[in-house]
């Protein structure tokens, strides 16, 4: 079980999905929770089906587009469950944004890292968002 590898790894996908260099978002649909939720940095919280509409819909849509991940920090981790802290910094053209995310993981062996996204929250960083 390796989080710091399975949110890089993630992020990496999701880069190359918005950039068009992807077609399939299995890598993206095989580690969230079937009770999946995300709340975003204005505040929006969705569920699994909506997340995975809202990339579905997103495949080629920003090929300049550029994240990557930085300040991973383990918080709980537990028998069952993971809790992570990281910072999210995403480039489209000039622009930079950040969030401060946590993510919540459940322990499931068989998934690539060993980790099932269970829920993110995200909350823009002072003077970084959108």
């Amino acid at each position: 079980m390796d989080y710091q590898k399975e949110i890089e790894e993630l992020h990496e996908f999701l880069q190359g999905y918005f950039r068009g260099e992807i077609e399939s978002i299995t890598r993206f649909t095989d580690v969230l929770s079937t009770n999946f939720r995300i709340i975003s940095p204005r505040g929006n919280t969705l569920d699994r089906e909506g997340i995975v509409h809202a990339i579905e819909s997103s495949s080629g849509s920003s090929p300049d587009f550029e994240i990557w991940i930085e300040d991973v920090e383990g918080v709980v981790d537990d028998q069952n469950f993971v809790m992570v802290e990281y910072t999210e910094c995403q480039r489209v053209s000039d622009k930079v944004t950040k969030r401060r995310t946590s993510v919540l993981f459940r322990k499931v062996e068989s998934l690539p890292n060993g980790l099932e996204w269970v829920h993110v929250h995200e909350t823009w960083l002072p003077g970084h968002g959108a």
